[in-house]
């Protein structure tokens, strides 16, 4: 009976302990969030005692959040590549960026609306709003409407 009891209580400090260490928000995943710092290391696993294997020196980058444990968040990059980041150093803030080739930026979502701007592969911008074909953005000082298909950072089910 006392054994019994013991692996009972070994049984329920082995879920709790184990829940903890994989504790999550209540966010969706995965996600897209922003990489907010000026430089973030992306470490190999979820913690200071990882080697750090590559350091992101782009802010406003958008990374796809597939797993989460404590503070860290195991992210994937445009390039599909991923590692574990702390949550410091991400944003919700939504951002896109410009993929495939360049893209002509347009005052309205509809294809034959004016330019706006040229905007090249790999610039990023502020994610405002979408239709289901195109999403507005805004890069440096300008606002248009680009296409779903161009863009990283968004799912294309998702609306915004």
């Amino acid at each position: 009976m006392v054994v019994i009891r013991l692996l009972i209580i070994v049984t329920v400090l082995i879920c709790f302990f184990s829940s903890a260490a994989h504790a999550r928000t209540n966010l969706k995943l995965p996600r897209f969030v922003t990489v907010k710092a000026p430089e973030a290391n992306v470490r190999s696993g979820p913690g200071l005692r990882y080697r750090i294997e590559w350091v992101m020196v782009r802010p406003d980058m958008p990374v796809e959040v597939i797993a989460e444990n404590k503070q860290w968040r195991r992210i994937k990059d445009i390039q599909g590549d991923e590692g574990w980041i702390h949550r410091s150093m991400l944003s919700n803030r939504r951002t896109v960026v410009i993929t495939g080739t360049a893209q002509i930026m347009r005052k309205s979502s509809h294809k034959d609306s004016a330019p706006v701007a040229r905007v090249e592969v790999g610039v990023n911008g502020s994610l405002l709003s979408c239709t289901q074909t195109a999403c507005r953005v805004a890069v440096n000082d300008y606002k248009g409407w680009i296409s779903r298909e161009s863009l990283w950072g968004i799912y294309p089910e998702e609306s915004n």
